[in-house]
């Protein structure tokens, strides 16, 4: 049981993870500028 719940947390991560990078790639192309200030 705790494996299993590992590996569903685990792929919830890197699902997380890729939305979040698809959404800082459409914001990078939206405001260029912006996101080299900020990082």
């Amino acid at each position: 049981m705790n494996k299993a719940k590992r590996v569903a947390w685990q792929k919830h991560r890197i699902k997380a993870k890729k939305y979040k990078e698809k959404q800082r790639q459409a914001q990078k192309a939206g405001t260029t500028a912006a996101a080299t200030v900020r990082r």
